[in-house]
């Protein structure tokens, strides 16, 4: 049995990593374990802290707490932090989903890459640019970028306005989850569904990462799996250099969820975990 532990199974109602997970391994549960036999284990989203019951478990150190406090400062996520190396130091295994993090838990044991993985048969090229910009009231001859995000910092926002101020002719798509983003003459949404986003990267000619971090966080690898052409306006270098076909990239580093699920099945055969 797989004991899934996330922080939030899914915010906004996506399909994410726990709630694919559920569906995809059928001996695992949402339920907090009362005990494990040696054929269980627990999946442990890292900002939970050590799991509460001894056990095979797996710290999934997906958060970028560490790089953010790196890069903006402050003392704000330190209690988050501290449970993040909590986990890893007490979890039997440890996962990171780049290789950009994996320094900061390598103290506490071997650290194995397991990406969140990104759904690449929802995330896709769609080939109807046109007809997805009449359908969304987008201008259809002018050059079309789209950006997510939020206010937050570490979204960096400020070097949107700054592209933005630069290359005027460029019509934005902004997308946001939570704080309104308002740029003068974009076109905006707000709290979309999945599918609604990948139509949105196919109407775009671009998509602009303006992160602070070196990891691409899930809507630039969604934007990747569209095959949408990435600028970078944030901070460099990436963990990766997007190229002319991103699309096969997110496959060649085997961050889609078919490379994921042969992974985890790997992962979970070798140490005698019961899945199916």
């Amino acid at each position: 049995m797989i004991y899934l532990q996330p922080e939030v199974a899914s915010a906004y109602g996506e399909d994410t990593f726990w709630t694919w997970a559920k569906r995809e391994f059928p001996k695992s549960t949402f339920a907090e374990p009362v005990s494990l036999n040696d054929e269980d284990i627990i999946f442990q989203y890292s900002v939970l802290g050590a799991p509460k019951v001894p056990g095979k478990s797996l710290a999934l150190c997906w958060e970028m707490y560490p790089l953010m406090k790196e890069a903006l400062g402050g003392n704000d996520l330190d209690e988050k932090i501290a449970r993040c190396f909590d986990a890893a130091k007490n979890c039997t295994y440890r996962a990171v989903g780049s290789w950009v993090t994996e320094h900061w838990y390598e103290q506490y044991g071997p650290v194995m890459k397991i990406p969140v993985g990104v759904d690449t048969d929802l995330f896709k090229p769609l080939y109807n640019k046109f007809n997805l910009r009449k359908k969304y009231n987008l201008p259809l001859y002018e050059t079309i970028g789209i950006w997510l995000g939020t206010s937050h910092p570490m979204k960096g926002y400020r070097y949107l306005a700054e592209y933005a101020a630069a290359h005027p002719y460029v019509h934005w798509i902004t997308v946001t989850y939570s704080s309104p983003i308002f740029m003068p003459g974009a076109t905006r949404f707000q709290s979309i569904d999945q599918v609604t986003y990948n139509e949105l990267l196919n109407a775009a000619d671009f998509y602009l990462s303006t992160s602070q971090l070196q990891p691409f966080f899930m809507c630039e690898w969604e934007a990747l799996a569209a095959d949408t052409k990435m600028i970078i306006a944030g901070v460099e270098p990436k963990e990766f250099v997007p190229g002319n076909r991103p699309r096969k990239q997110v496959f060649d580093i085997g961050w889609d969820r078919h490379s994921l699920k042969k992974t985890l099945v790997d992962f979970l055969d070798g140490i005698g975990v019961e899945w199916q």
